[in-house]
């Protein structure tokens, strides 16, 4: 009688951490009660059945396994050695075509094992605060949702689970639009001046939402809409914001607010005459050539060294019956 060692298994590749069953077979065994040896690499292997099960295999147990059979009259010869060849756990790979997900939008994700076949696919997804797992066990799923993203391939039964693969990162687009603003009075803007520029999301009543900037130097309180700040002609440029409603969903960058900061502008003063005659008065005159809207304040010093005496007068043009040195500014 000739004894066989038959593999049951599905694939002609194992894997790390696989479940195997190893099988003596015995030619014309019917009717006769046997016990079993089992060697692996000529070391015996302590198993009396018909079958070797191995709750998980390792690198370590590969090797070349013989069997043969024992009853009360008979010995079988070792049969001939079946080579098991165990290879490392294989790792899914996950590929997204696309990381940003368009406004209304989807990207598809793939997820693959490079060796052996038979594989169904598990898929997960983490967002900020928790992690799901994706009902599909297709190699290909389709995602309208940010968040990150990885998936693992399963097979068999009992299933064996491959390593988890690389995390994948998808941002999605939410269709609300973003808008910078400028709360400001006038459409000059002069080194010096405090303005306040607004990122204005179209419908997010209802939504917490936080900010980003361009330039990144006013990233610093995300959580306000608003950035108020004195400028300077090196604040010139172009402003942008979007808004982002969690980690992984945010509307588009706005389109871009350019803003013109100029040199600060000097007031211009003028009298009509510089003598006050007796009894008399001078009409003194302010002006900022830029620009409107302008209030002004007026100044009086009664000698180069005396301080500055406010006059109580913001319109551009006063009437004077007192000698002095007279500024102005607005």
């Amino acid at each position: 009688m000739k004894a066989s060692v038959i593999l049951e298994h599905s694939w002609t590749e194992i894997f790390s951490d696989e479940k195997i069953t190893l099988r003596c077979a015995i030619q014309g065994a019917e009717g006769t009660q046997w016990t079993y040896e089992w060697r692996r690499d000529e070391l015996d292997l302590h198993s009396t059945h018909s079958k070797y099960r191995s709750t998980k295999v390792y690198g370590s147990d590969s090797g070349k396994y013989s069997c043969r059979g024992r009853s009360y009259k008979l010995t079988t010869e070792w049969s001939e050695a079946l080579r098991l060849t165990v290879s490392d756990k294989p790792r899914a790979s996950l590929r997204a075509d696309k990381t940003v997900i368009p406004a209304g939008g989807s990207v598809t994700l793939t997820c693959s094992v490079d060796v052996s076949s038979g594989w169904k696919y598990y898929w997960y997804r983490h967002n900020s605060s928790e992690a799901q797992s994706i009902n599909d066990q297709s190699d290909t799923v389709s995602v309208s949702e940010g968040g990150i993203y990885h998936c693992r391939g399963g097979r068999g039964d009992p299933e064996f689970m491959t390593a988890v693969s690389s995390e994948v990162t998808i941002k999605e687009t939410v269709p609300n639009k973003a808008s910078v603003i400028l709360d400001h009075s006038w459409p000059q803007i002069f080194s010096g001046e405090m303005i306040t520029l607004r990122c204005d999301i179209q419908g997010a009543e209802g939504t917490q939402w936080t900010y980003e900037w361009k330039p990144d130097k006013f990233n610093i309180y995300p959580t306000s809409n608003k950035i108020r700040t004195k400028v300077t002609e090196s604040d010139s440029g172009e402003y942008r914001c979007l808004g982002r409603r969690d980690t992984f969903s945010s509307t588009e960058w706005s389109e871009a607010l350019r803003l013109t900061v100029s040199d600060k502008p000097r007031a211009s003063l003028r009298a009509d005459k510089t003598v006050i005659p007796a009894g008399g008065s001078v009409t003194l005159t302010c002006s900022v050539d830029v620009s409107s809207g302008w209030k002004y304040y007026w100044y009086r010093r009664t000698s180069e060294s005396s301080g500055a005496q406010p006059i109580n007068d913001q319109s551009d043009t006063v009437s004077v019956s007192e000698g002095g040195i007279k500024a102005c500014t607005a």
